[in-house]
């Protein structure tokens, strides 16, 4: 959820003097806060869950424009090869999540290799 800059700014004195109810309200709106400093933004701040869950979408996100990438380029494999390399049975479903996250690539010979994405 975006922030509403009527309710979500607020001046670093504030954290000073009551941190736990700014936080709170983080936690409970589910929006960033502005904090600012002589009226000029100087930090946000996020609840962790919001924060990870912001990073997991970007993370995801950023698999899914490589794999097309991939695909534009022509290194796909087909769905059986797949299998077949990680001899997986054809009633066994693949878990294609923890295939991106474990970091499992197939190159363009669909062999299997183990590359790091950078978040």
């Amino acid at each position: 959820m975006g922030a509403k800059f009527s309710e979500d700014v607020v001046p670093l004195s504030d954290i000073k003097i009551n941190p736990g109810k700014i936080v709170k309200r983080t936690s409970e709106s589910h929006r960033p806060i502005l904090l600012t400093s002589r009226g000029r933004g100087v930090a946000v701040m996020q609840s962790i869950e919001d924060y990870e869950q912001a990073e997991e979408e970007k993370a995801f996100m950023r698999a899914v424009v490589e794999g097309l990438a991939d695909l534009d380029h022509e290194r796909a494999c087909s769905l059986t090869d797949v299998k077949q390399r990680l001899d997986i049975k054809s009633k066994q479903q693949i878990d294609i999540h923890f295939i991106l996250t474990a970091g499992l690539f197939f190159d363009k010979t669909c062999q299997i290799s183990s590359r790091n994405v950078l978040v």
